[in-house]
């Protein structure tokens, strides 16, 4: 019900950066179009201005921007300026950056980088990056500023994949697969016969020792190398997050599902909530058999996820055990419809609680006592 007032195409390409000279320097360009929905207001209040975020610059870079009306036949230009972008906020992310990162600083998430749904939309590449001062990650006040920086990373569906040195990768799918669990038809998540049957001998919960979950789940993938992420300071600031969250207002709700056979833990499945979004980043299956524990846990998870109000449940890039749950609502989300989702879902908590589900006998599976 808006009227389109125009639609602008900005065109900035870099000029140089101090940091490299000019055998070494790789321009660096984009373009993307605008569209204005509200005249600039020129009233007392108003000082006739336009603005729009343009992500994904290099830090320190000289560019220039030519800006361009499509609603004429020409292209009518309308201006062009120069513009140099400003460090980091903190002199290590900058010598982080430099050194590691190089020219790669256009992929670069800072303590300040405000992540929107546009900033997601407009993504054009499928990782971005962060940094993480390690030889600081002794003190409270450090460990609560990774705490802080992953909370806000989470909340933009953003998870985390150390590497050897302090730059963590942040895995942006341009196609993301996800369950969607607002589809119409009511999901069987139990569908299959040897499956009930199973179901009986396992029992279900829900954070029953963070912790220690974690870690057994952590134990079960290869050590941090070779493109491996699991690393020990990972594990002690999920496990900070999961026990300071609520405290911190992080919006971030951590939970591992576990999955028992008696007093035996035969899986487990990690993630965290915001709002009414779901994004689960490692599980294991610990007691590999022809029942496949793994596949039972997840379809308990699913259940327990619609049963509460979950909308959307992200599980990431596309891998091909992933399409056997394309009958569960799973299919792949481009970019800006899952950004919409995500963003829209993230303000909606659920309607019940899992805990409260789980313990009430409401799963597919009975609670651990």
């Amino acid at each position: 019900g808006v009227d389109i007032v125009a639609r602008l195409r900005y065109e900035v390409e870099s000029r140089g950066n101090e940091r490299f000279n000019n055998s070494n320097f790789v321009p660096h360009r984009i373009a993307n179009v605008v569209t204005i929905k509200k005249k600039p207001d020129f009233g007392e209040s108003g000082n006739g201005l336009y603005a729009f975020p343009i992500y994904f610059l290099q830090v320190r870079t000289l560019y220039s921007c030519t800006i361009c009306c499509t609603d004429t036949e020409c292209n009518q230009e309308l201006a062009r300026i120069e513009f140099q972008t400003k460090p980091p906020p903190s002199d290590v992310e900058l010598d982080l950056f430099t050194r590691v990162a190089g020219q790669q600083s256009c992929r670069c998430v800072f303590y300040d980088t405000e992540l929107t749904q546009s900033f997601i939309e407009e993504c054009p590449f499928d990782s971005l990056m962060t940094v993480v001062d390690l030889s600081k990650f002794c003190s409270d006040d450090s460990k609560r500023a990774v705490r802080d920086l992953f909370a806000k990373l989470y909340r933009a569906s953003l998870f985390t994949l150390p590497t050897n040195n302090s730059i963590i990768f942040l895995p942006s799918p341009l196609q993301r697969f996800c369950l969607d669990l607002r589809i119409s038809t009511k999901i069987r998540w139990d569908r299959n016969k040897r499956m009930r049957e199973y179901l009986k001998n396992f029992r279900l919960s829900v954070n029953h020792n963070f912790p220690l979950s974690l870690k057994e789940l952590f134990r079960s993938k290869p050590i941090q190398g070779q493109g491996k992420w699991v690393t020990n300071w990972l594990y002690d600031t999920l496990v900070g997050m999961a026990e300071h969250g609520e405290s911190e207002k992080s919006q971030v709700e951590h939970r591992v599902f576990e999955l028992w056979e008696g007093d035996k833990l035969v899986a487990v499945t990690a993630g965290f909530a915001v709002g009414s979004c779901y994004h689960d980043y490692s599980m294991a299956t610990l007691v590999k058999d022809k029942r496949s524990c793994g596949h039972i846990l997840t379809k308990v998870v699913g259940h327990i996820l619609q049963r509460c109000g979950y909308s959307l449940w992200y599980w990431g890039y596309e891998v091909e055990y992933m399409k056997t749950y394309k009958g569960y609502g799973g299919r792949l989300f481009d970019r800006k419809e899952f950004a919409k989702r995500w963003f829209s879902a993230s303000e909606e908590p659920p309607m019940k609680s899992i805990e409260t589900e789980i313990s009430c006998g409401n799963a597919l599976v009975q609670p651990k006592m």
